[in-house]
C-alpha cells in the first residue's frame, strides 16, 4: 500500500484561518466532511487533490478527532485491545501479551498501556500494532527489599524531549512495621533496553488504584492514599513531573477549598468519604470527580476542572450529573466519566455491570451506548487520530 503524503504544514493555513481546499468547498459541504467517520473520509481522499489536501491537514484532523472520539477498551475474553468509535464500529484489534490482574489502562498519543498489579507494563502502538512489555525487575538499589505485595506503573510522555518514561511504584511491608512504604523507580522507554533507576518516594503516601491516578501533559497526578494523615484532605492531589523526575508539592482539591473552616469539612477528612473522590482527564484538563448528595440510594457526580495551573490553583465545576440508579453502589464510585462530546453529552463508563452510558444534559436522561463497546474490563480515550495514523487503508 502506498504511503500517505505528508500532511500540509500549519503554515499553509491562510491568514484568515481557512484550511487548504476549504475555499473550493461550499460551507455546508465542509461541515458534512467533518461529520463523516474516518473510514468514509479515507475513501473520499481519492475524489480530488483538494479534498485530500483538506482531510490531511493537521487542523482538519484535530477538528475531526474532537467530533469523533475513539475508545480504547480491553476485553479480557479475547485478550485484545479494541479501538472502537461511538457507533460501535471496531476500528482495530490488537492482541496483547498475557497480563495478570489488570490494574489500569492509559492512553498517550498513539500508545495504549496496560498495567497489572505485579507492576508489569504492556505498551501497544495503535498505529503499527507493535506490542512490548517492560521488564518487571526493580532498581538495583531496591533489590534487598524482596517481593512487593502490590505494584503499579504509570506511562508518561515528556513534551520537551518526546521521550516516554514509566513511573513504577512498589508497596512493601517492612519487617516489624505495621504500615507499608512506597518505593519508586523510573525508566525511559528504550525498545527493551530499559533500566530502572531509584527515585525518592512521595512525602505523603498516594493512592495507586485505577481512577485515583491519571497522567496529563507529562505529569502524573495522585489522590492521597488510605494511610495519609487524618489532617490532610481526601481530595488533596500529589503530582510527579516526568521531565524533572521529581515530586511536586501537593495541591488542595476543589471540595476542601470550598469547605475550609466549615462544619461540612468532614466530607474531605472522614475515611467514609474517601471513595467519593476520583480523578479523570476531560477536554485536556485535570478533573476531580466527586460523588455526593446521597439520597435514597442515589448520588450525583460533580466534575471539577482545574482551570488554572499548579502554581495558581483554581477549580471550576462545569458539570453535575445524576448518577444512574445502582443499589449496589449508592455513592456512585462505579461511574467514571470518559469523554464530553461536542453536543454536550457526557459518556460515562459503568464498572458494574460493565457498559457505557451517555448523559444528555438537555433532556436530563441516560441512554445506553452500542452493546459492541460494552463489556470492557478497562477503558480509555484514544488520543491519536484515525486520519493521521493510517489505521484505515487510506
Amino acid at each position: 500500500m502506498a504511503s500517505e503524503p505528508a500532511a500540509a504544514p500549519l503554515a499553509a493555513v491562510a491568514n484568515d484561518g481557512v484550511l487548504p481546499g476549504q475555499r473550493a468547498l461550499p460551507p455546508p459541504l465542509f461541515e458534512v466532511l467533518l461529520r463523516l467517520p474516518a473510514n468514509a473520509l479515507c475513501r473520499l481522499r481519492a475524489v480530488c487533490p483538494a479534498w485530500r489536501s483538506l482531510t490531511c491537514d493537521p487542523l482538519f484532523v484535530k477538528a475531526h478527532s474532537s467530533r469523533h472520539p475513539i475508545l480504547a477498551g480491553f476485553r479480557r475474553s479475547t485478550g485484545e485491545i479494541q479501538l472502537a468509535d461511538l457507533l460501535g464500529d471496531i476500528v482495530k484489534r490488537i492482541h496483547t501479551v498475557q497480563v495478570g490482574n489488570l490494574d489500569d489502562l492509559n492512553t498517550h498519543l498513539d500508545l495504549v498501556s496496560l498495567t497489572d498489579t505485579e507492576g508489569r507494563l504492556c505498551v501497544l502502538n495503535a498505529a503499527t500494532g507493535a506490542v512490548s512489555v517492560l521488564p518487571a525487575n526493580v532498581a538495583a538499589e531496591d533489590e534487598s527489599l524482596g517481593p512487593a505485595f502490590f505494584s503499579t506503573c504509570k506511562l508518561g510522555w515528556v513534551p520537551s524531549t518526546g521521550e516516554y518514561k514509566v513511573l513504577r511504584m512498589h508497596m512493601y511491608y517492612p519487617p516489624n512495621c505495621k504500615d507499608f512504604v512506597q518505593i519508586c523507580s523510573i525508566a525511559t522507554v528504550d525498545r527493551g533496553n530499559e533500566t530502572w533507576r531509584a527515585i525518592p518516594s512521595p512525602s505523603i503516601p498516594v493512592a495507586w488504584h485505577s481512577k485515583r491516578a491519571v497522567v496529563l501533559g507529562g505529569v502524573a497526578y495522585f489522590l492521597l492514599g488510605h494511610y495519609s494523615n487524618d489532617d490532610i484532605e481526601l481530595d488533596r492531589i500529589a503530582s510527579f513531573d516526568f521531565a524533572t523526575e521529581e515530586w511536586r508539592p501537593a495541591i488542595r482539591g476543589p471540595v476542601s477549598s470550598l469547605l475550609a473552616n466549615s462544619e461540612d469539612s468532614k466530607v474531605v477528612h472522614s475515611e467514609y468519604y474517601r471513595e467519593c473522590f476520583r480523578l479523570a482527564v476531560l477536554d485536556g484538563c485535570l478533573v476531580v470527580v466527586h460523588s455526593y448528595n446521597i439520597i435514597r440510594g442515589r448520588s450525583s457526580l460533580n466534575l471539577w476542572f482545574l482551570t488554572k495551573g499548579i502554581d495558581e490553583v483554581q477549580w471550576t465545576k462545569r458539570y453535575s450529573l445524576p448518577a444512574p440508579h445502582a443499589p449496589w453502589n449508592p455513592i456512585g464510585t462505579d461511574f467514571h466519566p470518559v469523554v464530553v462530546l461536542d453536543d454536550g453529552r457526557t459518556i460515562v463508563w459503568v464498572k458494574r455491570p460493565t457498559d457505557l452510558k451517555a448523559y444528555d444534559a438537555k433532556t436530563c436522561t441516560w441512554n445506553y451506548m452500542d452493546p459492541i463497546i460494552q463489556d470492557y474490563t478497562a477503558i480509555g480515550v484514544h488520543q491519536g487520530s484515525l486520519l493521521r495514523e493510517g489505521l484505515y487503508a487510506c
